[in-house]
């Protein structure tokens, strides 16, 4: 008999992608702790998508949208991983009462 370990950082269902979030899916992770994490680091690689998310006003605009989205869905924390190539991001994200160590 075979033995499944669940990671308690994957949630047991994964919620529908939100059409009204303006970060593409694949950026998107959520856990079981009701929290999601954005990475900017896939978006970044895919030449396409990177110029809408690479300036710091865009950005910023974005993550506001997302936010609220997000404090809606009552998300329990929001997790950012910012590439140090983009780190002019940021500040953006300070703005929005992120903290950065």
């Amino acid at each position: 008999s075979t033995t499944k370990i669940k990671s308690i950082d994957v949630p047991d269902n994964t919620p529908e992608h939100n059409p009204l979030l303006p970060f593409p899916e694949s950026s998107l992770r959520y856990d079981t702790y009701n929290g999601v994490t954005l990475d900017l680091t896939t978006i970044i690689e895919t030449t396409q998508q990177q110029k809408q998310f690479t300036d710091a006003d865009a950005f910023g605009i974005k993550l506001t949208h997302a936010l609220t989205i997000w404090t809606t869905e009552q998300r329990k924390g929001i997790w950012l991983k910012i590439p140090t190539s983009h780190s002019h991001l940021v500040a953006p994200a300070t703005l929005q009462g992120f903290d950065f160590q």
